[in-house]
C-alpha cells in the first residue's frame, strides 16, 4: 500500500529541493557536534568543535552555552540549581576563533547528562550581513521526560496549541539565547539560521517562529530525526510565519520522528527510506501527499524493533537510526556527497 504512494514522490536532488545536499549534510555534522559522550571537560569539548571548524575552513566565532537545570523542570522549582556567572574561555589567535563556554550552573559529571547544550556560530559574510547559527543539542538522557509530558497547551505569543514538554524547552532556550541576539532586531545586517537534532530539532522549530513574530530574521531552519511539536490545528496559523527554507530530515527507522502519533509538522521533507531518500515539499504535503506524515501509515512497530536490535548487534547502540552519523552517512552513501 505504501509502496504505491511513495512512487509519485521524487528522489533528492539539487533539482527537487531548495537547498544543496552537501549543505544539508555539513549542517546536520554540525549539530552532531554537539553529541559528546564521555566528555566532561569543557575544555576538551571546546576543543572538539573548535577543531572540525578549522579542519572545515570556518573562521567566525564560536560561543557555547549550558544550562544547568534539565529544561523539563519549572523554574523556580526546589530542584533548581544555583547559578553562577563562572565561564571558560578559549581563544585560537591563528583562526581567530574566540570560543567561550558559558554554563548556567557548575557543571559536574554526577549532573552533566541532564544538562542540555546549544551553541552559536557567527561569521560575517561576503555580502556585509552576519550570520548567526544556532544549533541545538539533541534529547539528553532525563530530557526525555520532557518528550513525555506530550498534551498540547495554548501558547499566547503563537496562538495556537503546541507540545508542552518542547515549548518548555524552547521557552528556557528563549530565555537564555534572546539577550545574546538583542542587536539582531535592530540590525538588518544579521541573518539568523537554527538547527537541531531529536528534542532539539522539534525546539529549533518553535524557536524560528517565536523570534520571526518577535521580528528577527530567521531565513533557514534545519530538523533532524525530531519529534512532533505541533497540534494539527496549529498548521494553518503557523504555515506562513516559519521560514520558507524549512526542511526536516526523517529516518523512516527512527521511532523518535513518528512521535507523538497525534502530532503535527512543519515544513519539506527529506526522507531517508531503505536505500533512497525521498523528498516532499511542504506544500505538496498539506495538498496532495498529507500521508508523509501520518503515524498510521509509515509507522512500523515491529520493523522499527527488529531495526533496533540489529543495530544492538552491529553497533551496540539499539539507537543508532536516531544518532546524526547514522543520517550523514545515509545521505552521503545515497548522493555521494
Amino acid at each position: 500500500f505504501r509502496d504505491e504512494k511513495l512512487k509519485p514522490l521524487p528522489q533528492t536532488t539539487v533539482n527537487t529541493m531548495e537547498r544543496d545536499i552537501e549543505d544539508v549534510s555539513m549542517t546536520m555534522e554540525r549539530v552532531g557536534l554537539l553529541s559528546s559522550p564521555g566528555i566532561w571537560s569543557v575544555k576538551k569539548e571546546l576543543e572538539k568543535i573548535r577543531k572540525w571548524h578549522d579542519e572545515k575552513g570556518y573562521r567566525g566565532n564560536l560561543i557555547i552555552r549550558e544550562l544547568g537545570t534539565p529544561f523539563w523542570r519549572r523554574s523556580g522549582s526546589a530542584e533548581e540549581e544555583k547559578t553562577s556567572d563562572d565561564a571558560d574561555v578559549a581563544e585560537d589567535v591563528e583562526s581567530g576563533h574566540t570560543l567561550q563556554r558559558w554554563c548556567a550552573s557548575r557543571s559536574h559529571k554526577k549532573n552533566r547528562m541532564i544538562c542540555e547544550v546549544y551553541y552559536i556560530y557567527s561569521e560575517k559574510m561576503e555580502c556585509g550581513k552576519v550570520l548567526q547559527q544556532i544549533f541545538c543539542q539533541g534529547t539528553a538522557l532525563l530530557a526525555m521526560r520532557t518528550a513525555i509530558k506530550s498534551i498540547y497547551i495554548w501558547d499566547k505569543e503563537l496562538e495556537c496549541n503546541l507540545h508542552w514538554g518542547f515549548l518548555d524547552y524552547a521557552n528556557k532556550l528563549l530565555q537564555d539565547l534572546e539577550p545574546m541576539l538583542a542587536h539582531a532586531k535592530s540590525s538588518e545586517n544579521v541573518v539568523i539560521e537554527l538547527c537541531g537534532h531529536s528534542l532539539g530539532g522539534a525546539v529549533a522549530q518553535i524557536v524560528a517562529l517565536k523570534l520571526k513574530k518577535r521580528g528577527y530574521e530567521v531565513n533557514k531552519v534545519t530538523a533532524v530525526g525530531a519529534p512532533k511539536p505541533f497540534d494539527p490545528k496549529a498548521i494553518k496559523v503557523l504555515r506562513n510565519l516559519l521560514p520558507q527554507d524549512t526542511l526536516r530530515v526523517d529516518n523512516d527507522r527512527d521511532f523518535v520522528c513518528h512521535f507523538p502519533p497525534h502530532g503535527a509538522v512543519l515544513g519539506n521533507k527529506m526522507w531517508l527510506i531503505a536505500n533512497s531518500v525521498r523528498y516532499a515539499s511542504f506544500n505538496d504535503i498539506l495538498t496532495r501527499h498529507k500521508w508523509v506524515d501520518s503515524f498510521f501509515v509509515n509507522c512500523f512497530p515491529l520493523e522499527i524493533a527488529l531495526d533496533m536490535v540489529a543495530s544492538l548487534g552491529k553497533t551496540r547502540d539499539m539507537f543508532a537510526s536516531h544518532r546524526v552519523w547514522h543520517y550523514v552517512k545515509r545521505i552521503k552513501k545515497v548522493h555521494a556527497v
